[in-house]
């Protein structure tokens, strides 16, 4: 996946190109956990689903996409999204990918990115991480599968951009960035 909607599929072997209905720029893939079912998010609110050889648009978001996150053993996905569309409109910032209806729904908004998103092995939550966009703070927060939970940090000019949960579910490890070269330190 990459630049002007371009999809690629690897078999061991080479790559397929991938015809796409998009020219926008793609930022993430994942599979469900059964592999039958690939999502792949982009900017403008590019969301495509590979089935069967086969990619077609789902959903109707509108910012950029940034990361997915499949719960486990389920095929309900978690979508992070930038809080603005276009220029400064309100836009969710997470939604959810149902497998079964192939519907996509908002379930979060707010004034911060969010730039990832990981389930708990056990399924039961979901870590999301990302920055407010008003006062440039970093934001960690919890997801129980209703609602989001801010997690307190110390956050000043640090900027969570990734999050993965060991396979127990011990220990979940948090990379960090920061806005300028040679201001703070990225760390996890």
């Amino acid at each position: 996946m990459g630049n002007a909607g371009t999809v690629l599929l690897w078999d061991e072997k080479q790559f397929h190109k991938i015809g796409s209905s998009t020219s926008e720029n793609l930022r993430a893939v994942s599979w469900n956990s059964r592999g039958t079912i690939a999502l792949i998010a982009g900017n403008q609110g590019t969301l495509l689903k590979y089935s069967d050889k086969r990619v077609e648009a789902v959903g109707d978001c509108r910012a950029n996409l940034r990361r997915i996150s499949w719960k486990p053993h389920s095929d309900q996905a978690l979508i992070a999204s930038n809080c603005f569309a276009e220029e400064f409109i309100p836009s969710p910032n997470l939604f959810s990918y149902e497998g079964e209806t192939h519907s996509v729904s908002s379930l979060n908004e707010g004034r911060a990115d969010l730039i990832g998103v990981d389930w708990h092995p056990s399924g039961m939550s979901a870590l999301l991480v990302g920055y407010d966009v008003v006062w440039h703070n970093g934001v960690i927060s919890n997801y129980n599968g209703s609602a989001v939970t801010p997690i307190a940090f110390e956050n000043r000019r640090v900027y969570p951009v990734a999050v993965a949960w060991d396979g127990r579910g011990d220990l979940a490890a948090i990379a960090t960035a920061t806005t300028q070269a040679g201001i703070g330190k990225g760390v996890i």
